[in-house]
């Protein structure tokens, strides 16, 4: 699958042409800026995977398919240096032919605290779903960090001491396939860090009820440092409703450690933009 890379002159995102982070093309996942033995996401044990569902009807996408499964289309891939976007769409079938039920967007961008990468994700509800079921986004990242590869630990954690309301599903399956419709892995406690053999993160958000118009936003935050103690700093500089470390078994501190971030702000609903001039008397 084709990829390009992002990067703010700190940390380097092989960002693949269907929202997925690592680009096996060019041989970056995510690392600290022209260092191939920090990536956190670049070996044959590393994954990333995203998807979608609206009651019955759902898709995916992973870093090793090129073509998104399920009824998930994409629409355009912009990447452009530092930055980047993706738009996608959730199809459904009608009696009349597809029409789009959802439609997403990434907007990758650095931070001011250059160890994190933000990507922005607008879910925006295109027609009224016609069955039932919730409205599902998933993420996966399975990180294999340096220097022991294929022993990775995860932590996960929250500022609050608790798990957000949205977050249906929090685990350590790194090579989830990224469709809600997929069962998930045995869930994660909080302050508890999996297990070892490429552990990574898996997140699946209920993003509620949409009305025709109305967006669901929220932030996922990755990233990769040099130590624990620059990690925690990275972290605390973000909006973070919940986030995770990946550590070699060794420990960040050991020569060549390093350490993977992901994290999740708060979910928000955007109502949908009245028509021009509508509710005029």
């Amino acid at each position: 699958m084709r990829a390009d890379l992002c990067s703010n002159g700190l940390v380097d995102l092989g960002l693949g042409r269907n929202g997925t982070i690592g680009g096996d093309a060019i041989g970056v996942g995510m690392r600290r800026a022209g260092d191939p033995d920090t990536d956190v996401l670049t070996t044959p044990n590393s994954w990333s995977a995203w998807g979608i569902s609206d009651g019955n009807y759902s898709g995916s996408a992973d870093r090793h398919s090129g073509v998104p499964e399920g009824m998930l289309g994409l629409s355009g891939f912009n990447p452009n240096g530092s930055t980047g976007a993706l738009n996608a769409e959730l199809f459904a079938y009608t009696p009349s032919g597809m029409e789009t039920r959802l439609s997403v967007r990434f907007d990758y961008r650095p931070l001011a605290s250059p160890n994190v990468y933000a990507i922005d994700v607008q879910v925006q509800r295109s027609t009224l779903s016609k069955t039932t079921g919730p409205t599902l986004f998933d993420m996966v990242l399975g990180f294999d960090v340096p220097p022991d590869t294929g022993d990775t630990h995860v932590t996960w954690n929250s500022a609050t001491a608790q798990i957000p309301a949205f977050v249906t599903h929090m685990g350590c399956d790194g090579y989830h396939s990224g469709n809600p419709f997929q069962p998930a892995g045995a869930p994660a406690t909080l302050g508890t860090t999996c297990g070892q053999n490429g552990q990574g993160t898996h997140v699946q958000l209920n993003l509620g009820d949409l009305a025709v118009g109305e967006q669901a936003t929220f932030t996922m935050y990755v990233g990769v440092t040099t130590s624990t103690r620059t990690a925690t700093i990275a972290i605390d500089t973000i909006d973070a409703a919940l986030y995770a470390t990946a550590e070699p078994a060794s420990g960040a501190e050991a020569p060549g450690g390093v350490v993977g971030i992901f994290a999740l702000s708060p979910l928000t609903h955007i109502p949908a933009t009245p028509p021009p001039g509508h509710g005029r008397q």
